[in-house]
């Protein structure tokens, strides 16, 4: 079982595009006992997806908060403004997740609870601070550890009605200031760190096709748009990060890729196409 779990975990970071370069590949190493322990498990969600409280606090609205009220949008007509009510809720939540055994939590912070006017400069919401402070302290007191998404899709919509979100180069300078705020603020109870989820996501189904929130239909021009801001703010929040707030070395930063399951059309060489 430890084999087949590494064997997953290799493969979802294989891109591929040829049969025969498929087909030429050794089998995935097995999972050795020390290459096991540094696997953590876990359980995770976002702030959009499950916190709900959509106006508490001074928040202000993130894009799927604007996107949900669309008719037809949303298959079944559910929005963010209660989700699984984890800003009410979250001890119960814990719980639970403690009930399971659960070791690590994925989630993240939401911008526009943080950040309610969202740009470069401006003031932190404290019932918001105080929301995930309570969060990570709850989670540290049940033995938990968190892991932060800072950009789990929601935009806040402050941005997008300024200058379109992710398709503006102003993005670099507040998504950094967000960042680093989130890093001052909670960077005691906070060892881990993502900066984007999944920005092949991000971009192809934000900016380009616009099936999620903001709904934005630009093509390629969107997607490459986005993914060139996208890049430059990871890195100058990795740089920050580095730099002023991870000096000791006990923290980690990245982003969530998103990957899938492939496997050859056929098993044969020649004469197969599609």
């Amino acid at each position: 079982m430890a084999g087949k779990a590494c064997a997953l975990g290799f493969a979802g970071w294989l891109l591929v595009s040829s049969l025969v370069v498929v087909q030429s590949l050794p089998g995935p190493p097995e999972c050795k006992a020390e290459t096991l322990q540094k696997v953590e498990f876990g359980v995770g969600s976002s702030a959009a997806q499950s916190e709900g409280g959509a106006a508490a606090g001074g928040r202000s609205p993130s894009v799927w908060d604007i996107f949900a009220k669309q008719p037809g949008k949303i298959q079944d007509g559910s929005s963010p403004a209660v989700a699984t009510d984890f800003f009410n809720k979250y001890k119960q939540d814990i719980a639970l997740m403690k009930s399971m055994g659960v070791k690590n939590f994925r989630m993240s912070i939401s911008w526009s609870r943080l950040l309610p006017q969202a740009v470069k400069g401006s003031s932190t919401s404290p019932e918001g601070v105080q929301f995930y402070r309570a969060v990570f302290k709850e989670l540290k007191d049940n033995g938990i550890e968190p892991a932060v998404t800072l950009y789990h899709w929601d935009m806040p919509q402050v941005l997008q009605d300024k200058y379109q979100g992710l398709l503006d180069r102003q993005f670099i300078d507040d998504f950094t200031y967000f960042a680093e705020v989130a890093f001052k603020t909670f960077g005691d109870q906070v060892r881990k760190w993502t900066t984007f989820n999944e920005p092949w996501v991000t971009c192809n189904l934000q900016y380009g096709n616009g099936d999620f929130a903001p709904g934005i239909t630009y093509g390629d021009s969107g997607k490459w748009k986005c993914g060139h801001y996208l890049l430059l703010a990871h890195a100058n929040a990795v740089r920050v990060f580095r730099q002023k707030y991870n000096t000791n070395k006990k923290g980690r930063i990245g982003m969530a890729l998103w990957s899938e399951w492939s496997e050859p059309w056929t098993d044969k060489f020649e004469g197969e196409t599609r």
